[in-house]
């Protein structure tokens, strides 16, 4: 079995090793799971997706461990606006309107960063990045 150029048989498949996330970098190396991408033959972690819902006047998770990369979708549900702005200034949604808007942010540093409601400043939680 011939594979074009830049391909490899692995399994009688021809596959791109490169990028290939069950035959990354070689046959039979699979990446570790979600949020895991093969770039170049190699694993690299590029993050998931977490959903925080704002209903009921607070943010239905108020303690949130997540990993580098990874991005957090906060949508409010409730009939009033509602915002996340980091304690630190280093993110803030502005108004997140009612009734299914939807704001996100990706974390690109490690840390913890406590957040809350400029609309309602007895709102708040955490998002901790390790």
């Amino acid at each position: 079995c011939e594979c074009p150029q830049g391909q490899t048989v692995c399994n009688g498949e021809c596959v791109d090793t490169a990028s290939d996330e069950n035959n990354c970098g070689a046959c039979g190396v699979s990446c570790p799971g979600e949020g895991y991408v093969c770039n170049n033959g190699q694993c690299e972690y590029v993050g998931i997706t977490h959903y925080i819902d704002i209903a009921d006047m607070e943010y239905q998770t108020l303690y949130l461990e997540i990993s580098l990369k990874d991005t957090v979708v906060w949508t409010n549900n409730d009939d009033t606006k509602h915002s996340v702005t980091s304690n630190d200034s280093n993110f803030d949604s502005g108004t997140i309107y009612p009734n299914g808007d939807s704001w996100s942010w990706q974390f690109n540093s490690m840390g913890s960063f406590m957040y809350y409601c400029t609309f309602h400043t007895d709102m708040y939680a955490e998002i901790v990045v390790v």
